[in-house]
Parts: C-alpha cells; structure tokens; sequence
C-alpha cells in the first residue's frame, strides 16, 4: 500500500508540473496573440469612426 501512494504521488508531482509548465507556455502566448488582435481591432475600429463621423461631415460641408 506504502509504495502504490509514493507512487501516485510521484506520478501526481509529475503531471502538476506538466500542467504548470504547459500553461505558462502557452497562456503566455494566447495572452500575446489576444493583445496583438485587440490592438488591430482597436486601430481598425478607431479608422473606421473617423471614417464615418457624421459631425465631421457636417462641419466640413
């Protein structure tokens, strides 16, 4: 009984690293894809409101 929990903890210690290490590398990459994608959102979002503001329109006319 004594070496079947050694065991599982080992295994247990291996897997919660596994799983630490595996979102430290790829979170920090979703991380920088969802920055990198919100800030072209942000540019393309701000072009097009000045691309359509009606009261620059009106002033301009």
């Amino acid at each position: 009984m004594k070496k079947a929990i050694i065991t599982f903890v080992i295994l247990f210690c291996i897997s919660l690293f596994t799983t630490i290490v595996s979102f430290a590398v790829c979170g920090g990459e979703l991380i920088k894809t969802g920055i990198d994608y919100g800030i072209e959102q942000y540019r393309e979002f701000k072009a097009e409101e000045s691309f359509n503001n009606v009261n620059e329109m009106i002033k301009t006319a």
